[in-house]
């Protein structure tokens, strides 16, 4: 056996060199279910992902988590929903696979969010995103069937999913006359597909607060109870759409909840005296202290906010420098608060119309920077910057950064001795209000800090190729100096070009190349930049781009990864199929000189919305190369519609010492399409009764019709199908026998009541063999609702 695997490892690695084998078929991720837990907790989770076959390791990064590895695969769940017609049912449909897995959450973690990661012997995922909360967290119960329905206790964070497409989740809940309860909404902010909208209902049923965009795609609603009584919290997105990665957070609270402070920031190892905005805070005023951490010399940390009834949370901007607060009025030069430079200036825009005035004193060839902080920090300002001399005259002036980023930078040489003024204002003369905060940072720009980004936070390198990873560097005023960069934490096998920014460069790719025996691994990289001013040198870490709200991270996850050797082909071939029935497809595996064995499964990424459309594992022998693979065409599927199906083939390499990668090859070229024309059913049942009560402690009795097509001869097999939601129901199949096409089924209701639902699908199923034994179906839905 270990001389034979020894071949086979000998053939691989020279077919490497050959460029014939398929590309490695990278592992990706599509959600986290929960999306997010309590400190203190363990979170059992459901990993949604792509080419992660039976298991893949799981790496979740940051203080205060810790994540079990490897997940493994578990029963996936999932909603088929309302039947996609054309055109939308010809759209490109992915389908991820669940895999089990758990997260430890420590008592103080700190809150906020984390990023995780799967790895395969062919990649590693790009980082998403898993949520640190404090209060209290329940997980949505899923049901095909209706929405939940249990009332909560507030204050809770709910962990739930818009799935199927066209879901609608209502929570409900006891409120009291006056009453201040405040909903938000956190799905897109951590990648979820879920563009939100909030509806609540009072306890007629009347629609007193909606919401869709607050926060992006986020929504937020805030409402004072107008009467006693069981109000209804209505979750859905915009589109009426809905996925398994359609994840959300809805947190509901009638406590204390902080909507934002003034000022926006502190000095490092300083006391701040905060305004407090939002609902049901006891005081509008609360000191708070500014650790003195070490790092940057500026950056965002979460604050707790010791308030009356519990604790809330605060994002602040945490500096170095000195620290002013505008006072008003300060509209005119006169009125301007003396300041001298460098310090930070915190103010606000509170009305339409206004504006800050500062005043410093400067000397001729003076060089400033002024970077104004509004909409990084949250704030609503669009700031604009104007910098005037002693006469009122415009020595300079800054809009918006680029991308779309209101806030401004001002980089300015004094042209004379004498007082400037820095003017502060919103872009629009018509905006303003408390939530118009901002901070100005006033540094010279030699102190300003070359910062150095990289769109990545994870990378797969195959063996034998290489991958460009990105690095942009955001130049102080002035700096145009040659930077070398350091790729810190290369694995043995991995080599490294195109390291440097050159003078006046902001990007550089910098390209990676793994050897053929480079090792499967994951390398933790970082990439420091070092540049020398007179005879001292400097140095900055690449950071990983993310929101501003979220932490900064300086490394880079660099999987080396096995290549697949072999490709699925096909002869393309357009044929028609009945729904409700088995198509078979017959392929060729090109083996490119792999001998072991395969085995085939409907891929993961599709072409095309399936529709349903299902199909087994099929194995393939050792040095077998074509296979026949049946395809479950579903009795709902739209008839003249073009079904497109893609396949997935897996198999096992092995490296020279004997370690095993599983690899996998997926083709959505038009010649490897299982592409098949929908014809009607060949066998059918209808029912008079598409609607049955819920009546305890009786039978009813289901008349039904089947209706067999040409060539199928025999019995067929009828039953209904119960959804598990459904308690206290019972119904025994029937065969009807050749001849025959008609029957009843008996439905029996246990006597004890199940309480009150939502209406209930249940499916009539018949089934018999076709002429070569593979079965043909046919389904009829029915409802079911509760007795008045």
């Amino acid at each position: 056996m270990a001389s034979r695997l020894m071949v086979g490892v000998c053939v691989f690695s020279a077919l490497l060199s050959t460029g014939n084998v398929a590309k490695s078929e990278s592992p990706t991720s599509a959600y986290v279910f929960p999306p997010g837990g309590q400190r203190g907790t363990t979170v059992p989770v459901r990993i949604g992902g792509h080419f992660l076959h039976d298991k893949a390791d799981f790496l979740i990064v940051g203080p205060g988590v810790e994540g079990r590895s490897p997940i493994e695969r578990t029963q996936t769940t999932w909603f088929e929903g309302p039947i996609i017609l054309q055109p939308a049912s010809q759209q490109k449909e992915d389908y991820p696979k669940d895999y089990a897995g758990e997260i430890k959450l420590a008592a103080d973690a700190p809150l906020g969010v984390r990023f995780w990661h799967c790895t395969t012997s062919q990649g590693i995922t790009p980082g998403m995103r898993f949520v640190i909360g404090d209060l209290p967290e329940i997980v949505e119960e899923e049901s095909e069937e209706g929405s939940p329905t249990k009332p909560l206790s507030l204050p809770v964070t709910i962990n739930g999913r818009i799935f199927p497409r066209e879901d609608v989740d209502d929570w409900t809940l006891e409120a009291k006359a006056g009453q201040v309860i405040t909903c938000e909404v956190n799905a897109a902010r951590i990648g979820s597909g879920l563009d939100s909208r909030l509806e609540v209902l009072d306890p007629s049923g009347r629609t007193i607060a909606e919401n869709s965009d607050t926060f992006g795609l986020d929504s937020f609603v805030r409402f004072k109870a107008p009467s006693d009584g069981k109000y209804t919290v209505r979750i859905h997105d915009i589109r009426f759409e809905g996925l398994q990665h359609f994840a959300y957070r809805l947190t509901i609270s009638s406590g204390p909840w902080l909507d934002r402070v003034y000022p926006l920031g502190g000095k490092r190892g300083t006391t701040v005296s905060l305004q407090l905005f939002g609902a049901n805070l006891s005081s509008d005023r609360q000191e708070v202290s500014v650790p003195p951490l070490s790092g940057p010399p500026s950056g965002l940390a979460f604050m707790s906010v010791p308030v009356a009834g519990g604790i809330t949370n605060a994002q602040l901007e945490i500096d170095d420098l000195s620290e002013h607060l505008e006072a008003e009025p300060n509209n005119e030069i006169a009125q301007a608060k003396s300041v001298e430079l460098p310090c930070v200036l915190n103010g606000r825009i509170e009305q339409a119309g206004d504006s800050d005035l500062w005043t410093f004193a400067g000397k001729k060839g003076d060089a400033w920077q002024f970077d104004l902080r509004a909409s990084r920090l949250g704030s609503e300002l669009d700031g604009v910057l104007t910098l005037l001399d002693a006469t009122g005259n415009t020595v300079a002036t800054a809009d918006d950064l680029a991308n779309g980023q209101t806030d401004c930078i001002l980089n300015a040489t004094l042209p004379a001795d004498g007082t400037f003024t820095l003017k502060v204002k919103d872009g629009l003369s018509s905006r303003g209000g408390p939530e118009f905060a901002y901070r100005v940072r006033a540094i010279r720009p030699a102190d300003a800090i070359l910062r150095l980004s990289m769109a990545l936070d994870a990378a797969t390198l195959p063996r034998e190729g290489n991958i460009k990873v990105k690095v942009l560097a955001e130049r102080p005023a002035g700096f145009a100096d040659e930077v070398a960069l350091d790729i810190q934490g290369l694995p043995e096998g991995v080599t490294v070009t195109g390291n440097t920014l050159g003078k006046g460069q902001n990007q550089v790719d910098v390209v990676l190349k793994a050897e053929a025996t480079a090792k499967i691994t994951t390398s933790r990289l970082r990439i420091v930049g070092k540049w020398k001013v007179g005879e001292e040198e400097r140095s900055v870490a690449a950071q990983t781009q993310r929101l501003a709200s979220e932490s900064e991270s300086s490394e880079l996850l660099l999987r080396v990864s096995v290549p697949t050797p072999f490709k699925l082909k096909g002869i393309f071939e357009t044929k028609y199929a009945p729904r409700g029935s088995t198509f078979t497809r017959r392929y060729r595996v090109e083996r490119n000189g792999f001998e072991g064995p395969l085995w085939i499964e409907i891929a993961d990424r599709q072409a095309r919305h399936l529709q349903g459309v299902t199909g087994p594992k099929v194995s393939l022998a050792a040095g077998v190369s074509e296979f026949e693979f049946p395809f479950t065409l579903p009795p709902h599927m739209e008839i003249g519609r073009t079904s497109r199906t893609c396949l997935a083939v897996f198999g096992d390499v092995a490296d020279a010492d004997g370690t095993k990668h599983v690899v996998s090859h997926t083709s959505v070229e038009q010649n490897d399409q299982c592409i098949v024309l929908i014809d009607p059913n060949r066998l059918s049942v209808e029912t008079t009764l598409r609607s049955i009560r819920r009546e305890p402690g009786t039978e009813i009795r289901l008349p039904f019709r089947v209706a067999r097509g040409n060539g199928l001869r025999g019995s067929v097999r009828v039953e209904l199908l119960i959804p598990k939601s459904v308690a206290g129901l019972t119904c025994d199949p029937v065969d009807v026998p050749e001849g025959s096409n008609a029957g009843t089924l008996a439905l029996r209701f246990a006597a004890e009541n199940a309480g009150r639902s939502s209406p209930k699908s249940l499916k009539l199923k018949v089934s018999m063999p076709d002429e070569t034994g593979w079965p043909v179906t046919d389904e009829a839905e029915i409802r079911l609702v509760d007795e008045p």
